[in-house]
């Protein structure tokens, strides 16, 4: 049966082993590395990539800081319109030395631009 939610890693050990994910300072080759090592298409890495309409990025996990999209609950197409329609600043991320673009409150790494431009 289906069960809502997750449980956090609570040490390193229970993570995720690296190279498993893609890492956000990277770009479409990488992404698509990881990727189709699991037999995705890139229609299907783009609609994967569409969950991060939704949550934020935590600096102290991910190394990047901020919302995805205005709504952080709200599942839709914001993250993906926002990416092509607005204009983004690229900037460092304090304290990480990550490249990431800022816009306002909106927020996307390298990694997501150079998925939608293929």
């Amino acid at each position: 049966p289906f069960r809502a939610g997750r449980v956090d890693a609570e040490s390193p050990d229970d993570s995720v082993p690296d190279g498993r994910l893609p890492d956000g300072d990277k770009y479409a080759d990488h992404i698509r590395e990881i990727f189709y090592r699991m037999g995705m298409s890139d229609q299907e890495i783009v609609a994967l990539s569409g969950a991060h309409t939704l949550g934020k990025c935590h600096k102290d996990r991910s190394g990047f800081d901020g919302p995805w999209s205005p709504e952080r609950t709200t599942f839709d197409n914001t993250f993906f319109s926002d990416i092509l329609e607005k204009k983004w600043e690229d900037q460092i991320v304090e304290g990480t030395g990550n490249p990431q673009f800022f816009r306002r409150k909106r927020t996307y790494d390298a990694e997501d631009r150079h998925v939608l431009e293929r």
